[in-house]
C-alpha cells in the first residue's frame, strides 16, 4: 500500500509558519510512496517551503524524503520548481546535489532572491524517485557516470551528451524527466530538463553554462545526466493505483505569447 505523510491539521496560519520556518529540512509533501515497485513522488509545500538564502542572487532547500521509505539502493531523484510566480526565468529547479536515500538539496538562482520572496511566491521542489533500473510496472530511471560522462563539446560553454536508454527495453518512446545531478556549478546551468532526440533507447541532453563552464570542469564538477522513463499513458501498479505520463503534441501545442515577458516568454 502508498505510504502517506500527513500534513499536521489546523493551526494558526502564524504558528504554522513559524513551526515550518524555524526547520532546516524541508519534509516533503509525498503523494504516493510505492518503493516495493520502485517508485515514490511528491514535493514540499506551496508558501512554507523553508527557503533558506544562499547567495544574494540564490536560495537553497534541502528535502527530506524519508517517508519513500528506500532501503536497498539509492533511488535516482529527478526535481522540478513549482510556485505560484517568478520561477519561471530561475535556474536550478532541476539539478540535484547531495541525494541519498532519504533527501536531496535543491539550489535556486534567480537575480536578487530573498528567501522571503522564494516563500510568498510559492516556490516548492517537486520530484521523482526511482530505484534504478525497471520496475515490474515498466518504468524505469539511471544514470550517467558522476565524473565520466561522455559530454562533448557543443558551442563556447556549452556541451551534450546522448543517453542510452536501450537496457530499459522499450518498444515505444517513454516519457522521459531529467535533471543535472553534480557538486559545483550545476544549479547555474540552462537545459538540465530540455530533452532532445527522444527515441526508445535514448535522448540527448544540450547544457549551457553562462559562468564559463569547459568539458574539463564539466567532468571535475561530476555533472551528469539523471533520467527516469514512463511509458506514455498510464502504468497499472498491482496492489498501488496507476501512474500516468504524457506530453502536448509536438505540432499542435497551443503556444501563447506572454505579453508582460515583451517578447522574451511564452506559454501554454
Amino acid at each position: 500500500k502508498p505510504s502517506w505523510l500527513l500534513e499536521s491539521t489546523r493551526f494558526t496560519l502564524r504558528a504554522m509558519r513559524m513551526h515550518i520556518l524555524a526547520l532546516t529540512v524541508s519534509l516533503a509533501r509525498i503523494v504516493s510512496a510505492a518503493p516495493g515497485d520502485a517508485i515514490c513522488f511528491g514535493g514540499t509545500t506551496y508558501g512554507m517551503t523553508p527557503w533558506r538564502q544562499y547567495t544574494k542572487n540564490g536560495v537553497v532547500v534541502k528535502v527530506d524524503m524519508s517517508a519513500c521509505k528506500f532501503k536497498k539502493k539509492k533511488p535516482v531523484v529527478v526535481t522540478g520548481l513549482s510556485g505560484w510566480s517568478h520561477h519561471w526565468t530561475s535556474l536550478g529547479g532541476s539539478s540535484v546535489y547531495s541525494d541519498t536515500k532519504t533527501s536531496y538539496t535543491n539550489y535556486i538562482r534567480y537575480n536578487g532572491i530573498k528567501d522571503e520572496i522564494a516563500k510568498n511566491s510559492g516556490w516548492a521542489s517537486n520530484f521523482l524517485a526511482h530505484v534504478p533500473g525497471k520496475s515490474p510496472s515498466g518504468t524505469c530511471a539511471g544514470a550517467t557516470s558522476p565524473g565520466n560522462t561522455k559530454w562533448k563539446h557543443y558551442s563556447r560553454y556549452s556541451m551534450y551528451v546522448d543517453v542510452d536508454t536501450s537496457a530499459c527495453g522499450f518498444t515505444k518512446t517513454p516519457v522521459y524527466k531529467t535533471s543535472l545531478g553534480g557538486n559545483s556549478g550545476n544549479w547555474q546551468a540552462f537545459g538540465p530538463s530540455s530533452v532532445y532526440l527522444a527515441t526508445k533507447k535514448g535522448f540527448r541532453i544540450y547544457v549551457h553554462g553562462a559562468f564559463g563552464i569547459t568539458l574539463a570542469t564539466a567532468k571535475s564538477y561530476r555533472w551528469h545526466v539523471k533520467w527516469i522513463a514512463h511509458p506514455f499513458g498510464s502504468v497499472t501498479r498491482p496492489g498501488v493505483g496507476k501512474t500516468c505520463a504524457g506530453m502536448t503534441n509536438s505540432k499542435k501545442t497551443g503556444w501563447k505569447v506572454y505579453k508582460p515577458s515583451k517578447g522574451k516568454g511564452i506559454y501554454v
